[in-house]
């Protein structure tokens, strides 16, 4: 039979701050850029149908099934049909829904960055050094902020976030060519992406590593081995040079 109870803890990879001194007005999106790293999915493609109800070990993501300790949905299947399933070992998730290989890389503010660029730090108005800005950083980078058909409105009837950690009533379990399915709860493909455990809004919400936050209020940034989510901060980190400040 369908199996939908399970009792999952949540992995602490991400924690939340609150910071209330005032902050720069909300980005534009639209006109930023940043390096965009595609990762292939690890798991097989999806072509064909496909059955899954999660459990205490694992979850499902269209039908797929993925161990909850070692592996985590990010984002929207390739080109290919490859499920967006991948180990926390050797990946990250930032923006909406970028998957990128976390030796080289990592998340820090507007998107993606490499270690080779710079470094993820505290960013204020009055202190920061815009000549320390990562190369590139502030030309125009973040493709991967947007949908790709752009950062238009969703329906307002899509929530901010979906926790699927929660067990639905009526699960799915699996995808069709309108609704992907995770861990029993179907989300729009072109409207929601997964974010670890949580389904997103597009227009709305980025993730970082594996919590959901805010696109134009909070910020997501690296700091020491972990990430941090800053609420109510909307420009609380950025990319700068080494040594630069």
């Amino acid at each position: 039979g369908a199996e939908v109870t399970r009792s999952r803890t949540s992995l602490p990879r991400v924690a939340r701050t609150s910071h209330l001194r005032s902050r720069s007005p909300p980005l534009n999106f639209g006109i930023m850029k940043s390096v965009a790293l595609v990762l292939a999915a690890t798991t097989v493609a999806s072509t064909s149908a496909a059955s899954c109800f999660p459990n205490a070990t694992h979850g499902c993501l269209n039908g797929y099934p993925y161990d909850y300790d070692t592996q985590f949905p990010c984002g929207s299947m390739d080109e290919e049909g490859n499920q967006p399933i991948f180990s926390w070992a050797t990946s990250g998730c930032c923006a909406q829904g970028l998957s990128f290989d976390s030796s080289d890389s990592y998340c820090c503010f507007d998107g993606v960055h490499t270690y080779s660029e710079g470094e993820c730090i505290s960013w204020d108005s009055k202190s920061f050094n815009t000549n320390c800005y990562c190369d590139g950083a502030k030309e125009g980078y973040g493709e991967h902020l947007v949908m790709p058909t752009g950062r238009k409105p969703v329906s307002d009837d899509i929530p901010d976030t979906i926790d699927t950690s929660a067990v639905n009533e009526d699960p799915c379990d699996t995808a069709d060519e309108t609704n992907g399915c995770l861990n029993g709860w179907p989300y729009n493909f072109k409207e929601q992406y997964p974010c670890s455990h949580y389904i997103n809004r597009y227009d709305t919400m980025g993730c970082c590593s594996d919590t959901p936050y805010n696109l134009d209020e909070d910020s997501c940034c690296k700091e020491g081995d972990n990430y941090v989510v800053h609420s109510a901060d909307a420009h609380a980190c950025d990319c700068s040079k080494y040594g630069c400040q």
